[in-house]
């Protein structure tokens, strides 16, 4: 699993922000506390199964995902905003999942597992497009739920499957802004406070 050692380096994108990820329980402050409690927790979105590619990728073309956030501010190491607009407009190629992301399919369900089994937070799997209560053009894809309990709020578990490389850079230099620009997207469409990278 990813630790997170973001405090050693300061996000380029979000400062103060980035730097309030805190090492023992990998949690993302992201707002008030408080302010999750404003919102609905109702899942805004259609089903999208995931054996379901060519259905799943026409209903991310209808908005912008955590994937796309990076690529819009321009952290993003694997698209440009042409290559992501062309996406968007259904001119861009369907690429094959790289091996990368067969990993990551792979893999998450036993990274949940332990994930859950270190931390003792329940996770809830959620097979849907969500939207944003306000801002319908911001859509998520999310790994897991973790249960609120404790006060704590709901949070968001994003599970990265990364290369040795990059894991390495990760451990070196801390988590990469596109990944944590990918959680702070995830965070805002559901309205929540904090989240956790696995």
């Amino acid at each position: 699993m990813l630790k997170n050692h973001a405090n050693r380096k300061r996000s380029r994108i979000f400062g103060p922000v980035a730097s309030n990820l805190n090492n023992r329980t990998n949690r993302v402050i992201h707002r008030p506390v408080d302010d999750w409690e404003a919102k609905e927790e109702t899942e805004m979105g259609t089903e999208a199964a995931a054996q379901d590619r060519p259905k799943w990728l026409e209903e991310r073309r209808k908005g912008i995902g955590g994937s796309d956030s990076p690529v819009i501010l321009g952290v993003s190491p694997f698209k440009t905003p042409l290559d992501l607009w062309q996406e968007k407009r259904g001119e861009g190629k369907d690429e094959p999942p790289t091996p990368a992301m067969q990993r990551g399919t792979h893999l998450e369900n036993l990274i949940a597992q332990i994930y859950s089994e270190r931390t003792g937070r329940k996770l809830r799997r959620s097979r849907q497009i969500l939207r944003h209560k306000d801002h319908d053009w911001m859509i998520a894809n999310i790994d897991r739920h973790i249960v609120a309990e404790n006060g704590s709020g709901p949070g968001i578990l994003e599970i990265k499957c990364p290369g040795l490389s990059v894991f390495a850079k990760c451990r070196r230099e801390g988590l990469p802004d596109y990944y944590t620009v990918q959680l702070q997207h995830y965070l805002e469409v559901r309205g929540w406070a904090w989240g956790s990278f696995a």
